[in-house]
């Protein structure tokens, strides 16, 4: 990250409706993502306003995470985790983020066979998740998870 999108960042980081205590967690995890790639930190922080309005403020660290997963040092990991930030916040309309992490279970899984395919399954799965009914996606997630598995 360079030193313009830091400050861009430090500068609308300080509007989000987070307590200080919440607001460092953000911040912690923002350089945990810049560590392993700039560009994870960009997608996790400009993804971070739509994000917060459906999560709880306490779920930062666990939204970061999930996104990290899926990152294991290669261009395409980087690809399909930064893709994660870009879109979780539309996702998280649809789904709980306890779904949002069963997604990202079944999506580290698919990207062990092709990450072209977990990525065309993210751009996806707003489109899928708007249309499955609240108490069908834990089944749902399920059953895409143990197709994966046993193809």
């Amino acid at each position: 990250m360079n030193i313009p999108d830091f400050l861009k960042i430090s500068i609308w980081g300080r509007s989000l409706p987070l307590p200080i205590s919440n607001f460092l967690e953000w911040a912690k995890w923002g350089g945990i993502l810049s560590r392993e790639s700039a560009s994870l930190s960009v997608a996790y922080f400009h993804a971070s306003p739509e994000a917060l309005i459906n999560l709880l403020p306490q779920q930062i660290g666990d939204w970061a995470e999930s996104g990290k997963s899926l990152y294991n040092g290669t261009w395409k990991s980087g690809t399909l985790s930064s893709h994660y930030f870009e879109v979780s916040p539309a996702l998280l309309r649809y789904m709980t983020l306890g779904e949002l992490r069963n997604l990202v279970s079944f999506l580290d899984i698919l990207a062990t066979r092709s990450y072209d395919l977990a990525n065309d399954c993210l751009t996806s799965a707003e489109e899928v998740f708007s249309h499955i009914e609240k108490q069908d996606r834990r089944r749902f997630l399920s059953l895409m998870s143990s197709l994966v598995e046993v193809n």
